[in-house]
Order: C-alpha cells, then structure tokens, then sequence
C-alpha cells in the first residue's frame, strides 16, 4: 500500500511539473507570435507608407491578440486613427519615404474622423511627395479620404459608392406594444431625442429638423472637399450622388471624372514602377503604418499628454458591447495627469454621444480639478454631445472638427412600465405591505401605477439635472445662462454651428489641440505621449473574455443591425437620468 501511494504520488507530481512545462511553453509561444507579429520592417531608401482604408476606423484602436492568434478574413479589422495620422506625419519628414499608396475598400468611421485622416493625406502632399489611390469597391466613406490622392485608380470592374448622407433611426413602440411594455418617459429639452425610439414610430418635427440642418452642414463640408480634389464644381458632385454611383460601371465612373484611370491590381507595377524605380507591386518597398510608428522615439522633453476619450459613458457598471467610457477608469486616469509633473499640458480627445448624466459629472469635476493645475484642451472627434459635451465644457479650450455632432444639452429618464407584460402576458398579480406611503416606490415605477407625487419628484429630478447641465456649461463656457438655455434643449450641432453659438472656441484637428495646449503651458520643446497605455500583451491574454475582439466578430456578422444590439443590450447598464443623444448617421462620406 505504501508503494502504491508513492506511485500516486510521483504521477501527480509529474503531471504538475508536466503542466507548468506546457503552460511555460504555451506562454513562450504566444509570447514568440506577438513579438513575431509585432516587428518592424526597416524602412530603406524608396520606401512607400501603405495604408489599408478597410475594416472599422477607431480612435486609437490596439492590436487584439486573440484576433493575431485566430485570423478570420471575415472579421472586421480596426483601424487606428491616431496611428495613422501620426505614421502619415512621419513620413511627410521622412526623406527615405517617397510617396503614400492607399488601398480603399469598406470603412466605418464618423464624419470628423474621416476629416482628420484626409487632412492628413493633403497635408502630406504639400511635401511634394506622392499618394496613389487604389480599390476594387470604394465605399463612400474611403472614397472621401482616397478623392485626396494625386492618383485615383479603379478597378475596371469596381465600383464607387456616392449618394451623400441620411440618418436612419430605429423605433421600437410597436415591438414594446405587443409584448406588452410601455415606456415612461421624462425629459428636459424639446430637441432631446435619444427617447424617441421608445415612445414613437417617427421623427417628431423637432427632430427632423435639427437633423436635416446638421447633415446639410456636414455634407456641405465634405462635397466642397471632393469637388476641389476631383477638380469638379459643387453643383456637378452633387449631381453625380443623384444618380446613385453605385450601379453605374467604371467606364461611367470615369467620364465622370470620379476617378483618374482603370487598371487591374495586376498591373498596378506598371504605376507603381514610374514612382519607385521598381519592376513589380511584389517588390515595392512597402512599409506600414506600424513601421513608420517606430520611428518616432519620445525625447527627453516636457511632456503633453493625449488622453483619449471614446464611447458611451457609464458608471459602476458597464457592457461588454461597444466603445465604453467607464467613469471611474477615466477620473482615476486623469487624477494620476493631474499629479504627474512630467505632463505639462493634457489634451482630452473627446468622442462620445453621452451616457450616464451622474457619470458624466464625475469626469467634468475631474477635468476642471485637472484644469486647475495645468492646462487642458479638449479636441473633439465625431461625437462630443450630451454628457460628451459636459466633460469637455471644463476643458480650458475647445476645438472641434466642421463636421464633429456636439451640443445636445438635455436629459432624460426613461422607465419601463411591465404591467401589461407581467399581468396580462404572463399572469402575475402583485399584492403590497408596506410600512410608510412610498415605501413601494420601486415596484409602482415597473407597473406603471406611481401616483402624481412620484411622477412630479422624478420629473423635478430631471429638471433640477437639466439645470445643472446648463449651469455648469455656463461656467465653463464665460456664458450667461440664458445664452446656453438659447442653444440647449437638447438640440444637436455641428462644429461649424457650434462655433457660431460659443460652444467651441475654434475649429481644427488633434494637431491643433496639441499645438493650443503647447501654447497654453508657454512650451517650445516638448514631446507628445498617448493615454491610457494599452496592457502588456500577457495582461490582455488574462482577461475573459476579450472584448474588442467579440465586438468585431459582432460587427462582422450583424452589420448594419449592430449598433441597435448594443443599444438594446446595454439598455440594462443606463442610469436613471441619461444625458446621451442617438447616433445614427448612415451613408457617410
């Protein structure tokens, strides 16, 4: 018996030692494939910057491990902004970068993110150097970017999508109807229509109008731009997205003079050699946006931090669906800027519709507390409205893209009245002791039977925080209150607009805030770095499960009915009084 526990023993022991042998190997693996994946190509004499316009256009997207250890050609793939623009920065200086060739196909992205990038390509073209333009199924939003090129080249069976801008919104009164949930709403702000959906089956008149006035802006924006690169007026632009592009064939597509040539991706060398002094597109020098990046090494210098700010915004609890801004990260986050006296100036790239009013504040305190030791700039991306727009109203200065939706200063709570479902679907009845008059105030509010007491307290409880909205707004903003009560209601500008009414101090890009927040903190030698870090690669493998690589196979299998699954299921994670506005734009250039 004593030797057969010895045997037990020593197996087990084996098996151990066995396991952390492969589990040590397994990490070395993996640890191989990310520093594999994660090298640099050496940037030679001759080198072209390739970037490809396809997949989902984030902020300041990171690569994801599990998609590197689980490739699928039918999973979106996330394109970095911030990586982007700062490569095609480099490479403007760069001597041993010739030109930029760019590859467009299907891109996601709002309207000031997709400004941002095409900025950036004409800007890189005042250096003198190239940019060729190259896809098989210009989408419109990549064609915007890729109308910049010197060269734009079409497949001679591709196609270009241009029929300008609609915003489509989903309402589901009758699906509530019929299972039996109706839908209390409270509200400050005529303008405010994130509740909409619930409680209608159409826009109201409101509505219509603050959304036909910024995506006439927006698009008056955007066609000028394409109209100036193709070398075509307005008039004519505007004509051509009548006519929907999207059947018409390419020889039609050239006569038009929406692109310069028609050419096989097989006989792109021919192009490609003229530029290079290469014989074939096999052989061009190509470096990516990655190679170029590690280039750039931060200097010993003062530092201004980029702090970058994206997503719905949540309290304590938030989803595993969709761009998030969790509040307590982020005033953790900027509390430790705050108290870092490497950083001199900070600069909060805001993009986000809002969420949570109560979280919202949290963060708005957070960034004046900031502001009262060093200087802070907000640049606002594609959306920077609602609780978005409280955050950024502490900030020291405000700028924001033509084409960027802010304001949208409104709250609203929305709760669900079950009683029609529970009772009469399902059968339940509901029966109540309690020891003092409200004391079921919580089960009134899910059946729908509050009296008016309850219904006056909640609605002053929306008022009040509406009040504060405008107040805090107004102190931020050297506004009197009835300047901002004039502008508020819960109506949506653009950037353009907003400046008019004194909601931004000045139009401009990411490049811009930094250069205001170097001003601001009196810096002539200084280096940028970006905030938050990503985690070490080992941290990401830990974590379960992981989220941005679950959301683009999500992307990627619903489509279009993706946004209204995550807004749906995060339904569950909105507090009572929300300041947050819809984001629906479809169509985009």
């Amino acid at each position: 018996m004593r030797d057969f526990f010895k045997y037990v023993l020593a197996t087990v022991c084996g098996m151990g030692c066995l396991g952390v042998i492969v589990f040590v190997l397994f990490l070395t693996s993996i640890a191989s494939i990310v520093a594999f994946d994660n090298s640099t190509a050496p940037v030679n004499n001759g080198s072209v910057l390739r970037i490809n316009l396809s997949g989902v256009l984030e902020e300041d997207a990171t690569d994801d491990i599990f998609s590197e250890l689980f490739p699928d050609d039918n999973t979106l793939k996330t394109v970095s902004l911030r990586q982007t623009v700062q490569a095609i920065d480099i490479a403007k200086e760069n001597p041993k970068i010739v030109g930029m060739y760019i590859t467009g196909g299907m891109l996601d992205a709002s309207p000031a993110m997709l400004r941002e990038l095409r900025n950036a390509v004409s800007d890189f073209k005042t250096s003198g150097k190239y940019v060729v333009a190259y896809g098989a199924d210009f989408s419109q939003s990549a064609y915007y970017v890729c109308s910049a090129a010197d060269t734009l080249i079409l497949d001679p069976r591709g196609s270009v999508e241009l029929m300008g801008l609609c915003a489509v919104m989903e309402y589901y009164k009758n699906t509530l109807d019929k299972l039996g949930i109706k839908v209390q709403v409270f509200k400050a702000g005529n303008f405010k229509s994130a509740v909409e959906p619930f409680t209608s089956t159409e826009m109201s008149p409101e509505n219509r109008l603050q959304t036909e006035s910024y995506l006439r802006d927006i698009w008056d924006v955007y066609v000028s731009e394409m109209a100036a690169s193709r070398g075509l007026s307005v008039q004519q632009l505007n004509a051509i997205a009548d006519t929907n592009t999207t059947m018409l064939p390419a020889e039609e597509l050239l006569k038009m003079k929406l692109v310069d040539t028609l050419c096989t991706r097989s006989r792109l060398s021919d192009f490609l050699h003229k530029l290079t002094d290469t014989d074939s597109l096999d052989v061009v020098p190509f470096v990516s946006v990655q190679d170029v990046c590690a280039l750039q090494h931060d200097k010993k210098a003062d530092k201004i931090a980029v702090y970058y700010a994206y997503g719905t915004i949540y309290g304590e609890k938030s989803p595993n669906f969709g761009s998030v801004i969790k509040s307590n990260q982020m005033c953790a986050d900027l509390k430790k800027l705050r108290q870092d006296n490497e950083i001199k100036a900070v600069v909060i790239r805001v993009n986000s519709p809002g969420g949570s009013a109560f979280a919202s504040e949290q963060i708005r305190q957070e960034v004046r507390l900031l502001g009262n030791e060093k200087p802070v700039v907000v640049s606002m991306g594609g959306y920077a409205a609602s609780g978005g727009y409280m955050i950024s109203s502490a900030a020291d200065y405000i700028l924001a893209d033509p084409t960027t939706i802010t304001g949208s200063i409104g709250v609203f709570g929305l709760l669900p009245n079950l009683k029609n479902l529970l009772t009469d679907k399902v059968g339940l009845s509901f029966d109540y002791v309690g020891t003092h008059k409200h004391s079921q105030f919580n089960y009134n509010l899910l059946l729908g039977e509050s009296d008016r007491y309850e219904k006056q307290r909640i609605q002053c409880s929306v008022d009040e925080e509406y009040q504060h909205f405008i107040q805090v707004v107004a102190e931020g903003r050297n506004l009197g209150v009835d300047q901002v009560e004039s502008v508020a209601s819960g109506r949506v500008w653009t950037g353009r607009q907003a400046l008019e009414i004194g909601l931004v101090d000045s139009l401009g890009n990411i490049s811009d805030a930094v250069a205001k927040a170097a001003e601001l903190a009196q810096l002539t030698d200084y280096c940028v770095t970006s905030k938050p870090q990503p985690d070490p690669w080992y941290i990401e493998l830990l974590r379960e499960p992981r989220e941005e690589y679950i959301n683009l196979k999500l992307r990627s299998t619903l489509g279009p009915l993706y946004d209204s699954f995550v807004e749906i299921s995060n339904l569950q994670y909105c507090d009572n009084i929300m300041a947050i506005m819809p984001s629906y734009i479809e169509n985009m250039p």
